[in-house]
């Protein structure tokens, strides 16, 4: 007699948990991308403070970057279901469906100033979790690198940026194209002393020295790849959005094909870098 099996059923919760990770880590998500933006908020959360925040663009940006259940466990955690339906009352909230979206959630539970500092504890914990995701993916062995992370590894490597100098570039680039929107976080005007504060934040750069990678000396300047605005040159934006196709050491640097000159034409310079070469 054939045993008797039983069907494998899928549940609603199994089948919404698979369309989460999709949504977060599927094959059509740009996992360097989104390991950048994660950092960006990461950095917010931790050091930004207790201030208010006017601009909701920082909700928006940080909701699609959450589980369901991630809210759902910050809401428990603030506002125990015990007392969830009290609080809405005293609020003059008639229904926790007021909320349809959850940007509008985020803004709701931190407008509140007795939940601000735990809701931008948990955010910061979650976002450091989402981090951690995004990094293990992308140091995969089988991983393939994203367009952008080879241009910015390139950038990196021919004009000898710092970590510093590629964060910088990184939080401008997701700006200036969209990638993200952080509302009263925005870095803009870096002549504007608050707004150091707020690029020292978002890029985790002690206010202190922050300004210092915008003197013309630094290279961010010196090689033209940022303007007195704080916006990108046209031709390393392109070239970081794709448009350029030539690789940076071709479009800046030609190899000399004539006849090499004798070393003693170059003199004292010659003499100097022997002995260093000797040395």
């Amino acid at each position: 007699m054939p045993k008797a099996t039983t069907a494998k059923t899928t549940s609603h919760k199994d089948t919404y948990e698979d369309l989460e990770r999709e949504r977060l880590f599927g094959k059509d998500v740009d996992h360097y991308i989104e390991l950048q933006r994660c950092l960006v908020l990461s950095r917010i959360f931790h050091h930004g403070g207790l201030q208010d925040v006017d601009d909701n663009d920082i909700w928006r940006t940080t909701a699609p970057i959450l589980k369901e259940q991630e809210i759902q466990n910050m809401m428990d955690e603030i506002i125990p279901s015990k007392s969830r339906q009290s609080a809405f009352i005293k609020n003059n909230i008639t229904n926790f469906r007021k909320y349809r979206d959850n940007d509008e959630l985020l803004e709701a539970l931190y407008k509140n100033i007795s939940n601000r500092r735990k809701v931008w504890e948990m955010l910061a914990d979650i976002m450091d979790t989402r981090v951690a995701e995004y990094r293990a993916i992308i140091t995969k062995k089988n991983f393939k690198p994203r367009p952008l992370q080879t241009r910015m590894d390139e950038m990196k490597k021919y004009l000898g940026l710092d970590e510093h100098e590629c964060d910088i570039l990184m939080l401008l680039f997701l700006q200036q194209t969209d990638r993200i929107e952080l509302g009263d976080f925005a870095v803009s005007a870096y002549c504007n002393r608050f707004d150091m504060r707020k690029l020292s934040v978002a890029t985790g750069i002690d206010e202190a020295i922050v300004g210092t990678y915008f003197a013309d000396s630094a290279n961010l300047r010196k090689f033209g790849i940022i303007d007195d605005d704080g916006d990108f040159d046209r031709t390393f934006m392109s070239f970081l959005v794709g448009t350029i196709s030539k690789p940076l050491s071709e479009r800046f640097w030609t190899k000399c094909t004539d006849e090499p000159l004798p070393w003693e034409f170059h003199g004292k310079i010659a003499e100097e870098h022997g002995r260093v070469i000797a040395d």
